[in-house]
C-alpha cells in the first residue's frame, strides 16, 4: 500500500518526509512524495475539495491508494476527531466513494508534535536550551496542551527559531513513538497510517 501526505504548511512538507523510513518500517504503508497545497485548511468545504483536487491527481497518478490529509487545527473549537471526519464525508461526496482520503489534524499546530520527542531537542545542544521546566511542560502527554511555538523560541540558542529550518532538523532526530507518547495528535497521526502500535487505538500512552 502507498500513501500520499497532503499538508499546506511549508515546515510540514519540509519535515515530515524525515519520519517515513521509521513508520514504514512498523506499518503496511510505503510513501509516495509529499505534497503541498497553498491554501488555509479553514475555508469553505466545497472550496477546499475544489483547492485540494489537483494535489489527489497528483498523488493517484504516484501510485498512492491512500491520501492523508495533514493540517493544523490552530483555534478552531471543534475536536480534531470530529474536524476530520467532517471533511472525509465532504470529500468523499465530492470526489466519490472510491477516494480513501483520511484528515489529521495536528493539535494545535506542527510546533506541538515539533516538541513532543523532548529528547530529538536536548541531543542539540548547540541549537536547543532544553530545561527542566520544558520537559515537565511536554511531559508526560502533555504537548498538545503546550505553547509549542512559544516554548520553541525561549529554547532557541544563538539564532531565532526558524520555522521551516528547525523544523527539519528536529524531525531529523525526533523517534516518533517517543513523540506519540506525549501528544495524542501525534498518535492519532500513527494510528491513521496502522502504525502497529497504534493500529487499534490512538488514546494509549506508550
Amino acid at each position: 500500500m502507498k500513501v500520499a501526505i497532503i499538508t499546506e504548511g511549508e515546515s510540514e512538507y519540509r519535515s515530515l518526509p524525515h519520519l517515513y523510513k521509521q513508520i514504514s518500517a512498523h506499518t503496511g504503508y510505503d510513501f509516495v512524495p509529499t505534497l503541498k497545497v497553498n491554501i488555509p485548511p479553514f475555508i469553505p468545504l466545497p472550496q477546499l475539495a475544489r483547492a485540494c483536487a489537483s494535489r489527489i491527481k497528483i498523488a493517484q497518478a504516484s501510485g498512492a491508494d491512500v491520501i492523508i490529509f495533514v493540517f493544523d487545527r490552530e483555534q478552531d473549537q471543534m475536536c480534531p476527531g470530529a474536524l476530520a471526519g467532517e471533511r472525509e464525508k465532504a470529500f468523499r461526496k465530492y470526489f466519490g466513494d472510491q477516494l480513501d482520503v483520511r484528515f489529521v489534524y495536528k493539535n494545535r499546530m506542527f510546533e506541538n508534535w515539533l516538541i513532543a520527542d523532548v529528547d530529538a531537542l536536548k541531543v542539540q545542544t548547540s541549537r536547543f536550551n532544553v530545561s527542566s521546566a520544558v520537559v515537565r511542560a511536554v511531559s508526560p502527554n502533555k504537548a498538545d496542551s503546550c505553547d509549542a511555538l512559544e516554548i520553541l523560541k525561549r529554547m532557541a540558542v544563538k539564532k531565532p527559531y526558524d520555522k521551516v529550518l528547525d523544523a527539519e532538523r528536529i524531525c531529523r532526530r525526533m523517534d516518533v513513538l517517543k513523540a506519540a507518547k506525549n501528544s495524542r495528535s501525534f498518535r492519532h497521526f500513527l494510528h491513521v497510517l496502522k502504525h502497529e502500535t497504534y493500529a487499534m487505538q490512538c488514546k494509549k500512552v506508550g
